[in-house]
């Protein structure tokens, strides 16, 4: 299960893990990161910082970001972090049937 009370502190970059899933992904490993995450029973969704309304895309400074979560209910910030191309946040909920 995981706890949104678990999230840790974001660090200097603005980056934070959440300790109840998978470890986080090397760039190579970035897409892997979904299906870990759905075998544990939620729907995944990542925000790009620069497809981000809330953000200033011409600045990379991640750790004043506030990533907008996607629309639905039941989205919990559960990852920041940075890719080969930009930082990327990533939301779960429990999984919803259509």
């Amino acid at each position: 299960m995981v706890e949104a009370d678990r999230l840790p502190e974001r660090d200097a970059n603005g980056y934070v893990w959440h300790p109840d899933i998978p470890e986080p992904p090397t760039d190579d490993e970035e897409a892997e990161l979904a299906p870990a995450i759905e075998a544990l029973g939620f729907d995944v969704a990542s925000v790009f910082f620069s497809d981000d309304a809330s953000v200033d895309a011409s600045s990379p400074d991640a750790s004043a970001w506030l990533p907008t979560p996607p629309i639905g209910d039941g989205w919990q910030l559960i990852a920041i972090f940075d890719t080969e191309d930009m930082p990327v946040a990533t939301f779960v909920r429990a999984h919803h049937e259509n």
